[in-house]
């Protein structure tokens, strides 16, 4: 789906209660000190003279489960907002083919951390990241509660979320751009049970047979703790969100995705083994 672009002061969100505190933490919005020495504040953030963008994949709950850490000039970003409770995006949200952290012609809201739970709904560094020039700028960082389900948005948010206290960050766009394709390559972080659910997406997202019978695929993952255990979920013909659980024995990733396509595919959708199954279209129509 397409993302959107907007005019600089086109953005206004509303920021809600955050519910991560049941799970022991507490996203905290405002405030964190100023780690650039030349950053000018002025209001809520400061300007900062060119930095530059590295990212690095870490380990986080398990191997299977990456993060993408982002440094600015060598700095965590978390340092930047003030060690706040965010952690980053899987590798396969945030360096996407669809390339969330790349602007294009007009200045976009991306999110760029979520919350520590791991649910960006939940709190996110969410920075208008513009294009100017020979700069790539992150502008006016904001943290949204309920808005964000991945890095991008397909419409312009609608309300103004909480202002978080980091200094606009110049980066140069050459040195940027070059960092964020040199990441999306590098899949070194890949673990064969990840290899084998990004080969069985492919393969699901081009069969005719599931295509042809109305359904439409939106993500496959391995589960947490069943080593041969993967979750697909669909959008059924009346777009009705379907989890549906397939199992093989661990293989070489190739022949494994293809073991459990087979398993999919041969069964009629009422002998599936459904994980869940929702109660209303999706995604919600507005």
């Amino acid at each position: 789906m397409a993302r959107y672009g907007m005019p600089l002061g086109a953005d206004s969100l509303r920021h809600g209660s955050c519910w991560c505190g049941h799970l022991g933490g507490v996203c905290q919005p405002d405030g964190g000190p100023d780690v650039f020495p030349g950053a000018r504040v002025g209001g809520h953030h400061g300007v900062v003279d060119r930095v530059a963008l590295s990212l690095r994949v870490d380990e986080w709950e398990a191997p299977d489960w990456p993060v993408v850490t982002i440094l600015v000039d060598g700095r965590e970003l978390t340092d930047v907002v003030g060690g706040r409770s965010f952690v980053g995006f899987d590798p396969d949200q945030i360096l996407s083919d669809e390339e969330p952290l790349v602007p294009g012609v007009l200045p976009e809201r991306i999110a760029v951390y979520r919350c520590h739970c791991g649910e960006p709904g939940c709190g996110c560094i969410a920075p208008l990241i513009i294009r100017r020039g020979s700069e790539i700028l992150w502008r006016d960082a904001r943290d949204y509660t309920g808005v964000f389900v991945k890095p991008s948005l397909d419409r312009p948010p609608t309300a103004t979320g909480t202002r978080l206290r980091m200094p606009e960050l110049r980066f140069d766009a050459a040195q940027y751009e070059a960092e964020v394709r040199r990441a999306a390559q590098d899949r070194s972080w890949e673990t064969d049970r990840r290899a084998t659910a990004r080969l069985l997406r492919s393969m699901l997202g081009e069969s005719e047979s599931l295509l042809g019978a109305g359904y439409g695929l939106q993500w496959v993952v391995p589960e947490r703790n069943a080593v041969p255990t993967f979750s697909v979920s669909l959008l059924d013909p009346s777009r009705v969100q379907v989890v549906v659980e397939v199992e093989a024995p661990a293989q070489d990733p190739d022949k494994w995705a293809a073991e459990l396509a087979q398993t999919l595919l041969a069964k009629r959708p009422e002998e599936w083994r459904v994980a869940f199954r929702g109660n209303f279209e999706w995604p919600p129509v507005q």
